[in-house]
């Protein structure tokens, strides 16, 4: 469920790296560009998602009042914080922006900061 907000979020970059116009490459997309490969992607895993039957926000695939992950906020960016593949990540993001990231992944948005 998360996928598409991790891939826009490393991917939205300047200095970012190609693996995601590999990948569309790979997936025979017509992308030569990183902002357009990780776009085409993200699109397809979106689609067959929906194709499949998978949420895409935490919204929509449980019922949580947003109250509630307010409240739990803070405890999801500790745990987030202390994940192993978060330090190593290619794009690195203190508090506010991995609220930002629970947050849009809750209401399905598009990371596109």
């Amino acid at each position: 469920m998360l996928l598409p907000y991790t891939i826009e979020f490393k991917a939205n970059v300047p200095d970012c790296d190609t693996r995601y116009l590999e990948i569309a490459h790979f997936l025979c997309f017509s992308a030569n560009y990183i902002a357009d490969s990780t776009y085409a992607l993200v699109t397809a895993i979106v689609r067959l998602s929906d194709d499949i039957g998978q949420p895409c926000s935490i919204q929509s695939a449980f019922i949580i009042p947003r109250e509630t992950l307010t409240d739990a906020m803070d405890t999801l960016v500790k745990h987030s914080q202390a994940d192993t593949q978060f330090i190593k990540a290619a794009r690195s993001a203190d508090n506010e922006v991995v609220k930002g990231l629970f947050l849009a992944a809750y209401h399905g948005n598009k990371i596109d900061w």
